[in-house]
């Protein structure tokens, strides 16, 4: 499921050269974007995101993301992937963007599923390649939770890029403001 331009696509196919444009979120209560369970090893196919690009793109992403909600904000990649920012599993190409989440309530990223999911506030993902750049701005009016699954390549963050960003550059400056208790998991890739 998204709210934005592209979806999913094989890199291998050619002709989706861009995915641009603002995409505002005004919710009075919460918002919630869970993943599914995958259709296999690397498949990120059963993705929820707000945001430009998607899975297993070739092209380019870019817009400003804006996300409100009177209440909280949670995402759970479970076995795939949840993620407010442009760019998505496996997308190879330049993304770019300024990234807001205002939340009245607490926010939450997790993965709960058992294999390599993620849950991200911020433009790039797993595996995504090229230029990846745009400022983040997060508050939470009552706490913020990061936490990510010890299964391999699974990860939760709030940032540009993601796990096995091997061939691209980030950049942009993150603003975290929280009132109440901020969580970190003791796993590794879990960060603010």
């Amino acid at each position: 499921a998204q709210i934005g331009n592209g979806g999913d696509y094989d890199q291998e196919d050619t002709g989706n050269t861009g995915n641009t444009g603002n995409i505002k979120v005004i919710a009075g209560g919460s918002v919630t974007l869970t993943g599914g369970v995958t259709g296999g090893e690397g498949s990120q196919l059963n993705y929820a995101q707000i945001g430009n690009g998607g899975a297993q793109l070739d092209a380019t992403a870019s817009g400003d993301i804006s996300v409100v909600a009177g209440d909280g904000v949670t995402l759970d990649g479970y076995d795939d992937y949840a993620q407010i920012g442009n760019g998505g599993a496996d997308f190879w190409g330049d993304i770019s963007g300024t990234v807001t989440v205002a939340a009245g309530g607490h926010v939450s990223l997790t993965n709960s599923g058992e294999s390599g999911g993620y849950a991200q506030i911020g433009n790039g993902g797993i595996h995504s390649g090229g230029t990846v750049a745009g400022n983040i701005n997060v508050s939470a009016g009552a706490g913020l939770d990061v936490f990510a699954s010890v299964s391999g390549g699974a990860y939760a963050q709030i940032g540009n890029g993601g796990d096995g960003n091997d061939f691209s550059t980030n950049s942009g400056n993150i603003i975290v403001d929280v009132v109440g208790a901020v969580q970190q998991a003791e796993a590794p890739c879990a960060g603010v």
